[in-house]
């Protein structure tokens, strides 16, 4: 009887301890799902996008509930700015970084004339000020992006990245844009002296056939294959050249998942993923 009783004191203890952990495990989840709804928030709506760029697609998949990729979009008179952002981390943490870039961005790109390359260093300023990086041993997170000032009526895009950079598929050939090496934000020294980040602005002329792809690292660095290792460019730009083979955008993101899919296999997801795809008719 004795021991009878003291199994069962031990039983009800552990239900307790159980109910309490998920109770505890109810909130943060909850907490976490209503945060996912402020970030959608602040996320353009995919059909205004398309009200403006008709061919627009994007293809996001958080790793996590939140996520530490976003999408930036502003119409302007005679631009459209875009920009495909990849913040440190992902989940909770890339969450709150990617609040910060979105609301950042707004404040920045205020004004059609600006360079992308200006909005970029604008933009490494402000998160090297918010987050007091300038001494170089606090919180050194950052964002790798590509920003692109969209010539609505030219067929003209200005592009600037901070090691992320774009795509161009033009007759089933790719060729990738390349970004400047060092993200934004996080203060970077070499031999004890900052690193002067330069950002520079590349103007690209596009045919009506031509599409954009905007990407951050989360596809070509999903571990997959027969190998289980990270999928290199030239099999990424394989992929986004399949994609010019329809024009439907629902197509197109069925062939993504499809081939993100297969590639990652049995592999759970390594980081969050977003594509961008456009064609300026």
């Amino acid at each position: 009887m004795l021991l009878a009783f003291v199994l069962f004191n031990r039983f009800q203890v552990t239900r307790r301890q159980k109910q309490i952990i998920e109770s505890q495990n109810f909130q943060i989840v909850e907490s976490i799902n209503y945060s996912k709804r402020i970030q959608d928030a602040l996320l353009p709506s995919i059909e205004n996008m398309q009200k403006v760029i008709p061919s627009l697609f994007v293809f996001y998949e958080p790793k996590n509930i939140v996520s530490g990729d976003f999408y930036y979009f502003k119409e302007f008179k005679n631009y459209i700015l875009l920009a495909c952002v990849d913040c440190t981390g992902h989940g909770v943490p890339g969450g709150f970084m990617s609040t910060l870039g979105s609301l950042l961005l707004d404040k920045i790109a205020d004004d059609e004339s600006l360079k992308p390359s200006e909005i970029l260093s604008r933009l490494n300023d402000e998160i090297i000020r918010i987050l007091h990086q300038q001494a170089g041993d606090e919180i050194q997170d950052g964002m790798d992006l590509s920003v692109c000032l969209i010539d609505r009526y030219n067929r003209n895009i200005e592009f600037s990245g901070a090691r992320n950079g774009i795509i161009v598929v033009t007759n089933n050939e790719a060729k990738r844009y390349k970004a400047s090496p060092l993200p934004v934000g996080g203060s970077y020294m070499k031999k004890g002296i900052p690193i002067e980040r330069n950002f520079t602005t590349q103007s690209i002329s596009l045919d009506p056939t031509d599409w954009v792809y905007m990407y951050t690292d989360g596809f070509i660095e999903q571990v997959g294959g027969v190998e289980n290792i990270p999928m290199n460019y030239s099999q990424f730009e394989q992929q986004l050249i399949m994609l010019t083979k329809t024009q439907e955008v629902e197509e197109k993101i069925e062939m993504l998942k499809f081939g993100l899919n297969g590639w990652k296999g049995a592999n759970e997801s390594t980081d969050d993923v977003l594509i961008i795809g456009f064609q300026l008719v």
